[in-house]
């Protein structure tokens, strides 16, 4: 793990939100901006922001399929049929390259049903939060479908912030004992919050509860969020107000 650089602009750290006094040195080289306000926060979602970092930081891309990841994608329910197409265009070798938005969907397409399906993270290269995100994947592409949101504009620190909720996510899944000293419940609740602001820009007006519903289902196994978002006639503004939090 690289140390952060000390940052020179007031951006705020993905974790808490604090004002950041340090970024990620490879992300900040690759065109991103990915501030901590300190050490300790950057220790705490390394494990899960790894596989976003350096070069596969700007556009945000999961990492590659594992090889076992494709054997069992090959056999698995649904028909592989329905993944054929994903498994064909990522064997092409520019792929990523010059088409980034279609081979991160491909990835979670492919990722998602394998890890639901067959196999666990340890069998493969690859982080508990980037399964956690494939699967959640499938919901943006859901909104996208149904016209809540527009889904071809979505910001590439919008994967970065998911990266780093899911990571929260599967640590606060984690039984009080086993989570590390550095975990606080208040920072997946800070992140949720700064997706929507993320989202405002992009989202259908009229659509803003069916947002927050869709996110707060995605933490809900960490912490039960009653709120409600800011909104003006032509949509929300991206203020979220959390005015209740059940922890679990």
């Amino acid at each position: 793990m690289a140390r952060p650089r000390t940052a020179t602009k007031p951006h705020v750290c993905i974790v808490c939100g604090k004002q950041a006094k340090e970024r990620c040195p490879p992300c900040w080289d690759a065109g991103v901006v990915t501030g901590f306000c300190s050490r300790d926060h950057q220790k705490l979602v390394w494990f899960g922001h790894r596989d976003v970092c350096g070069a596969n930081a700007n556009p945000c891309m999961p990492p590659p399929l594992h090889a076992q990841e494709i054997k069992w994608a090959e056999v698995s329910t649904p028909s592989p049929k329905q993944l054929k197409w994903s498994l064909d265009m990522l064997a092409r070798p520019d792929f990523r390259k010059h088409s980034p938005d279609a081979a991160r969907d491909c990835l979670f397409r492919v990722r998602a049903v394998v890890d639901e399906t067959l196999i666990s993270p340890e069998q493969v290269s690859v982080s508990h939060p980037s399964c956690i995100l494939a699967r959640w994947n499938a919901i943006f592409s859901q909104l996208g479908e149904d016209g809540d949101i527009q889904e071809d504009d979505l910001p590439h620190e919008l994967y970065h912030h998911l990266q780093v909720l899911a990571t929260l996510v599967y640590l606060g899944r984690k039984p009080v004992s086993h989570r590390p000293k550095a975990f606080k419940t208040e920072f997946v609740v800070d992140v949720v919050k700064r997706t929507l602001e993320l989202l405002a820009p992009i989202h259908t007006p009229g659509e803003s509860t069916k947002l927050f519903k869709a996110l707060r289902t995605m933490v809900k196994s960490v912490v039960n969020l009653q709120g409600e978002i800011g909104r003006r006639e032509d949509g929300m503004t991206g203020r979220v107000e959390v005015y209740q939090i059940g922890g679990r």
